[in-house]
């Protein structure tokens, strides 16, 4: 989510200060979470996000701002969306319980994402990890 520069950051959470709104788009993105559940420790069945290992290494290609506007729209949607329920997030995103209008909203987000990697549908998750691998290893040869 958004927070303002009042709000204190446990040592448990990440923040990331004056990002861009799409990059809390790609973060939520389907994309994203192929890359943290392959990419991240864990701690019994809970994944351990890691900067190191996580977030800095993902690969994220140019962004045209007509892309950027596009992700920046189905971003708000969802943080909208969210805003209509009381639940907790852990609540909301329980597996079988999130409502159909949060599940949309997170399908058209991924949409969104898709065409940064992807001129065209990601047929499974095995995908979508080759090709960020791909890109990872593009990154780290050019610095």
């Amino acid at each position: 989510g958004i927070i303002d520069n009042e709000t204190i950051v446990s040592d448990l959470a990440y923040s990331v200060v004056n990002a861009e709104l799409v990059l809390l788009g790609i973060l939520q993105s389907k994309m994203h979470m192929t890359w943290m559940k392959n990419m991240s420790g864990r701690l019994k069945s809970d994944y351990r996000y890691s900067a190191g290992f996580c977030y800095n290494p993902f690969p994220i290609p140019q962004i045209s701002n007509l892309r950027k506007k596009a992700i920046e729209e189905r971003i708000l949607t969802i943080l909208d969306i969210r805003e209509e329920y009381p639940e907790s997030l852990a609540t909301l995103y329980t597996n079988g319980k999130m409502p159909d209008n949060l599940i949309q909203a997170h399908n058209l987000l991924d949409m969104e994402v898709d065409k940064l990697y992807k001129n065209g549908i990601f047929n499974s998750e095995e995908e979508r990890l080759i090709t960020l691998l791909k890109l990872y290893e593009i990154k780290k040869n050019n610095g």
